[in-house]
């Protein structure tokens, strides 16, 4: 006699999708309220936060090409981890963490917070777009 074992995936493909635009959604308006409020860079109105803003732009017209699906919505939301850590590089060269309204902890916390979120959410987007096992 065999038993078969069916183990449920942690998250099926719809919940995970699901789950991968709450996170990624959460993550966008963290940033948006972030900058709006005090600015992630330095303080508000510090113009290198518009580096944010590119990325978020670029983010948008990847959604938008992907027409929702899970395995291009999975690349977007990974190429906006690491333009995010780009912008974070870029940032520290720049001397940014120079600036009496933040230091280097700062400035790599927050944005390890946004690159984080992003990646989650690429990973379970890339989890909906997996094919399921035996169909």
């Amino acid at each position: 006699m065999t038993v078969a074992i069916h183990e449920k995936p942690l998250f099926s493909g719809s919940s995970a999708y699901r789950l991968g635009l709450a996170v990624g959604l959460g993550t966008v308006l963290f940033l948006i309220w972030l900058l709006a409020a005090v600015g992630v860079m330095a303080e508000s109105g510090y113009r290198g936060d518009l580096a944010y803003a590119g990325v978020l732009m670029s983010t948008l017209g990847g959604v938008v090409v992907s027409r929702l699906r899970p395995g291009s919505l999975a690349d977007t939301t990974l190429a906006t981890a690491v333009a995010i850590v780009g912008v974070t590089v870029l940032a520290l060269i720049g001397g940014v963490h120079e600036r009496p309204a933040t230091s280097v902890a700062e400035l790599l916390g927050l944005n390890a917070i946004f690159a984080t979120g992003f990646a989650v959410s690429g990973l379970l987007f890339r989890r909906a777009a997996a094919p399921t096992p035996g169909g």
